[in-house]
């Protein structure tokens, strides 16, 4: 099992995607301004790796989830990055506005 925000390089992902059993994946806000703002980073690898675990994993291997950060984000903005992570292909697992939203 690995938890990862999966903000590295594809290369590094792919090395590990035959190993892995269970992708625990947090994405902090799919809306590039949030992201960076609270990671100081872009999230260009987060959506690119989460297209290929979408594209190379069973569903059941990915479970993602979308925080609701006091400060940065709204529950409807966590409720968008999860809705559009489920158009990605991904399903809602639990939900609760007081923790993660899990796709």
């Amino acid at each position: 099992t690995v938890e990862t925000s999966l903000n590295v390089p594809k290369e590094n992902l792919e090395r590990l995607l035959d190993a892995v059993d269970l992708w625990i994946v947090d994405i902090k806000d799919l809306d590039p301004g949030r992201y960076l703002e609270y990671t100081g980073e872009s999230n260009e690898h987060v959506l690119e790796n989460l297209d290929l675990l979408r594209e190379r994993c069973v569903p059941a291997k990915v479970r993602v989830r979308v925080p609701w950060i006091g400060g940065l984000n709204t529950p409807e903005d966590v409720n968008g990055s999860a809705e559009a992570i489920r158009a990605m292909g991904s399903r809602r697992r639990s939900s609760s506005m007081s923790s993660p939203t899990t796709c």
